[in-house]
């Protein structure tokens, strides 16, 4: 899986599709992961859109904001 890090900040992202961008925010505090938007939720973004959007998403949980 892709990083980008820019200074100490280090945030491993994924992407799928093409097209149109979107932001897929995965929530839920601590189980903010992208492993995350397929188990439990009653769809997955990332492959409901793929055909439409480039679809973009980040692991947030030990993300260091400034």
């Amino acid at each position: 899986m892709p990083f980008h890090q820019k200074g100490d900040v280090r945030i491993r992202y994924r992407e799928t599709g093409a097209g149109f961008p979107l932001l897929i925010n995965p929530g839920d505090g601590l189980n903010s992961t992208t492993a995350n938007l397929g188990n439990g939720a009653s769809f997955n973004p990332m492959e409901k859109f793929r055909s439409e959007c480039r679809c973009s998403t980040a692991d947030l949980r030990n993300a260091k904001f400034p």
